[in-house]
């Protein structure tokens, strides 16, 4: 029994191996990856505002770099897993 190293045959000649994928669905899902990211941010500074904080209490309280908190409020960056944990303490307490 002889076995073969050779890779298989893509399905597909493109350089991501399936050539008609549908670009419109996945556009459609960077698009809405955007608008959460940007909603997230206007929710964010809405509560800090809210608060009467400036990005640089927030940042210091939260352990992040004021530059990355202001491009999480303006929807450029996405933020990371340990982001809303100390934003979560943050809007809690403006609701007590």
């Amino acid at each position: 029994m002889s076995v073969s190293l050779a890779k298989p045959p893509r399905a597909a000649s493109g350089p991501r191996g399936n050539v008609g994928a549908d670009t419109g669905s996945i556009a459609a899902k960077e698009g809405a990856v955007i608008l959460l990211r940007r909603e997230l941010g206007d929710v964010l500074r809405e509560q800090r505002q809210a608060q009467g904080r400036t990005l640089r209490e927030v940042s210091a309280a939260a352990s992040v770099s004021l530059g990355y908190l202001s491009e999480v409020e303006r929807g450029e960056k996405e933020a990371s897993s340990e982001l809303p944990v100390p934003n979560a303490a943050l809007v809690s307490a403006s609701a007590a």
